[in-house]
């Protein structure tokens, strides 16, 4: 666990935190898990009920080589295929209709344990909110949180949804700590209200921007020892 200057962390302004508040795709869940196992679904609908064969070996490569946020995976595996992409909204929508586990990182229940009752939790996500908040039920998650903000029409970076959340926590912004996977639009934005940040990025050493945040970790067992320090 990386710690910045004291004076610039969490640590020496502890006793002010009344609130923890987290980015929940790629913080709390693993969301490449999530899309991948609604496409394994929704695959299987392809070759199956749309009868295109070899799809699953030409969609995992355009996966791979553009990554699990692409838009137009289904446009590219098509047209590898030499199919019509009038198929594109039935694959499309198959797949937005697709329900799975979500896979928690590591230690999310032992640190939200420990978390609450200690300090006001809340969540602020983009997303729909329908779709979100039954991903955070789904997780086991939604009986930890005070407020829960998913930012649809006005996301983040968007200051609006920081504000939301720390006005119904009832609390100011140097009273939250916001914890991200995301140093560059979920931190900055957090910084810029004023919130001391964690950046969490587990498994691989961050190159963190000290202006953005103030203790970075590998772990929620890291996070829990910030706490108890």
């Amino acid at each position: 666990m990386k710690k910045f200057k004291k004076e610039n962390t969490i640590l020496s302004k502890k006793k002010d935190i009344k609130a923890v508040i987290f980015d929940f795709d790629d913080t709390l869940v693993d969301e490449k898990f999530w899309i991948e196992n609604r496409w394994k679904r929704a695959i299987s609908f392809v070759e199956n009920d749309l009868e295109l064969k070899n799809f699953s070996r030409y969609f995992w490569k355009v996966f791979k080589e553009k990554g699990p946020k692409y838009k137009y995976h289904v446009n590219e595996t098509l047209s590898r295929l030499n199919k019509s992409q009038t198929l594109v909204m039935p694959i499309v929508n198959n797949f937005l209709f697709q329900i799975t586990e979500e896979r928690l990182y590591p230690g999310v229940i032992k640190c939200l344990n420990f978390l609450k009752g200690k300090f006001k939790l809340g969540i602020i996500t983009n997303g729909k909110k329908e779709t979100q908040v039954n991903r955070i039920k789904k997780a086991k998650l939604y009986r930890f949180f005070d407020t829960i903000i998913c930012a649809y029409k006005n996301p983040k970076p968007s200051l609006e949804p920081y504000s939301e959340c720390i006005r119904r926590l009832g609390i100011a912004a140097s009273e939250a700590v916001y914890v991200s996977h995301d140093q560059n639009i979920d931190l900055g934005a957090a910084r810029k209200m004023g919130m001391l940040t964690v950046l969490f990025n587990p498994g691989t050493e961050p190159k963190p921007k000290q202006k953005q945040i103030d203790i970075h970790i590998g772990s929620y067992i890291d996070l829990i020892k910030v706490f108890k320090e």
